[in-house]
């Protein structure tokens, strides 16, 4: 988990002050965070064709998610009182959902969902092309996108109701309880890494299959050439979730695992956190980088010529 394990050391422990030169890192990340999805946003709904693609509007509801994640961090770290006394309903509710920062993880795991219906959408697209394209719908695209918006967001706020009390006018939050715990790092993280192993190894395997001398030139090839390119972009993004989630969740696991004691005010602790936080981050550069319809589309958007290759289609349905 992140920030929010930083309660844990204790059986009951308060929401504690952010220092300082933490709280400006968050609102840098928060900031760079929603520049670069917002410009993500406007390049995907204004530049690129995102009805002919249901890979496309995915990566939207990615960008979306991201946006948010950012605009919590920043949201509840300058609107967050932990030394506020807990007396009412609303301000158990406040201590159980916003102090906790809730909404905040709610995002970031709806992220991780996201990014594994993507990767499921790819898999589908690649390995049983016919299907997918008399089956997947408009419809059932937007569905998904909802589902892992409400999934997330239940898991992670019913997590903090669960794990949060208030004692003594005091807000306590994520007491020790190793059930939820284990249970939070297999969703958030075991469970997205599994599926991607799964999904980009029997990925790999189909597209080189089907790469010989005989299909070299043609729609079919660039039609192949295509999906090498999102599914390398997605494997970039896929490897910036696991460089930045797997410092704090590991660590996290070994503390579970009564394998390591955790130092929540410490250095190496704060460091997991920020590394999950800019993980909003990362998207936006690894599109700009190696999705070349992103690149035209940004080019187009902003008035540049786009080099012309016989591989930047925007358009075409790349299964």
């Amino acid at each position: 988990m992140s920030e929010y394990n930083e309660s844990t050391a204790a059986p009951y422990s308060s929401a504690f002050i952010i220092p300082q030169p933490l709280e400006i890192t968050y609102y840098i990340i928060g900031s760079t965070c929603i520049i670069g999805n917002m410009l993500t946003i406007v390049v995907i709904v204004l530049a690129m064709d995102i009805k002919k693609t249901m890979t496309n509007s995915l990566i939207l509801n990615q960008s979306i998610i991201d946006f948010f994640c950012g605009f919590f961090l920043i949201l509840t770290t300058a609107a967050s009182d932990p030394t506020r006394p807990m007396v009412t309903i609303s301000d158990e509710i406040y201590c159980k959902v916003w102090l906790t920062k809730g909404p905040l993880w709610g995002c970031f795991t709806s992220s991780s969902f996201n990014l594994i219906t993507i990767t499921l959408e790819r898999l589908v697209a690649i390995k049983w092309p016919i299907w997918y394209k008399l089956s997947m719908t408009r419809t059932k695209v937007i569905l998904a996108s909802l589902m892992v918006w409400v999934l997330g967001n239940v898991v992670m706020i019913g997590y903090g109701v669960a794990s949060t009390t208030v004692e003594n006018g005091q807000c306590n939050v994520y007491v020790v309880n190793s059930e939820l715990g284990y249970l939070v790092v297999t969703l958030q993280y075991i469970m997205p890494i599994v599926i991607f192993i799964v999904a980009y190894c029997q990925i790999a395997f189909i597209l080189q299959k089907r790469v010989s001398p005989n299909v070299q030139q043609g729609d079919h090839a660039k039609q192949i050439t295509r999906s090498r390119n999102i599914v390398l972009t997605l494997v970039k993004v896929v490897l910036c979730f696991v460089f930045c989630w797997s410092w704090n969740q590991l660590y996290y696991l070994l503390y579970l695992l009564d394998l390591v004691q955790m130092d929540f005010q410490g250095i190496f602790y704060h460091f997991t956190v920020v590394a999950v936080f800019c993980n909003c981050c990362c998207n936006p550069i690894v599109y700009t980088i190696s999705y070349k319809n992103f690149k035209v589309g940004a080019l187009k958007l902003f008035g540049c010529k786009a080099k012309s290759t016989g591989n930047n289609t925007s358009s075409g349905s790349a299964t």
